[in-house]
């Protein structure tokens, strides 16, 4: 698949659109019985996804599967 840049107008909406990417990454990955692996970064940005991920109304079990780093 080629790469394809998204340019969004601020940072909050790029950090949302980020956390729902990533979300729908994670639940079709738990759901197909595969434990998800997330790597999260520091900064302004990665507060800002890791912020955006919090607000979402996220079933539990998706999260029981999910394997976070740091």
């Amino acid at each position: 698949m080629p790469a394809q840049v998204h340019v969004l107008p601020d940072p909050d909406r790029l950090a949302d659109a980020v956390a729902g990417a990533l979300l729908g990454v994670v639940a079709s990955t738990v759901r197909s019985g595969a434990r998800a692996d997330v790597c999260l970064t520091g900064g302004s940005m990665g507060s800002r996804v890791v912020a955006a991920l919090a607000a979402r109304d996220v079933e539990p079990d998706v999260w029981s599967a999910v394997h976070l780093w740091w």
